[in-house]
């Protein structure tokens, strides 16, 4: 019992450091960026006047097509999990820009809670894993390590590895694809 409260204090000492160094790295950005006019008042109620206007209608399409997301959300996860990047970009350059930020991505967090539900061809992609994902798993495998090794005996391809590495930060982790296909794990190959 002890010893699993120090690791959850340590978890949480380990995120609250992570936190406090990314708002660090934002600020110290922020700090460097000009800041932007202040719109005139008019501009500011016009802005608030067609985001009254506009808003409503988009959370109740996003409402209205999160069915459709959870029906065809093994093909909108990858897209979904990058939606973190924009959402912490949006709270940095938030308090700049003279529209809300949060109204623009909240539909598009209801559309994605949907994509993440169990869907109707959720099932069928569990059992194509569990039928083939093992072999292609091994198979995988035997790929990264010829990779490895092409990586370490050939300088340059070691080069491109790297930037092959620097681009797949930008991707969608392979986690975040259906099954079977979530086994080919790209990350692997070139970082």
């Amino acid at each position: 019992m002890r010893g699993e409260h120090r690791g959850r204090f340590f978890r949480l000492a380990i995120a609250a450091g992570l936190a406090v160094s990314v708002l660090g790295v934002a600020g110290t950005a922020m700090a460097q960026v000009p800041a932007l006019p202040d719109p005139p008042p008019q501009v500011i109620s016009a802005i608030n006047t067609v985001e009254g206007a506009v808003y409503p209608p988009l959370d109740q399409l996003a409402l209205q097509g999160s069915a459709g997301a959870t029906a065809i959300g093994f093909a909108l996860r990858p897209e979904c999990s990058e939606l973190g990047y924009v959402a912490f970009l949006g709270a940095v350059a938030g308090p700049s820009l003279p529209v809300g930020v949060i109204g623009l991505a909240s539909p598009l967090f209801v559309i994605c809670g949907g994509a993440f539900a169990d869907g109707p061809a959720d099932p069928y992609l569990h059992k194509a894993d569990v039928a083939a994902g093992p072999d292609i798993a091994k198979e995988w495998r035997s790929v990264v390590v010829q990779a490895h090794s092409l990586r370490t005996t050939t300088p340059q391809a070691g080069t491109y590895f790297q930037e092959g590495c620097s681009v797949i930060g930008f991707a969608p982790p392979s986690s975040e694809f259906p099954p079977p296909s979530e086994r080919f794990q790209y990350e692997q190959l070139f970082c």
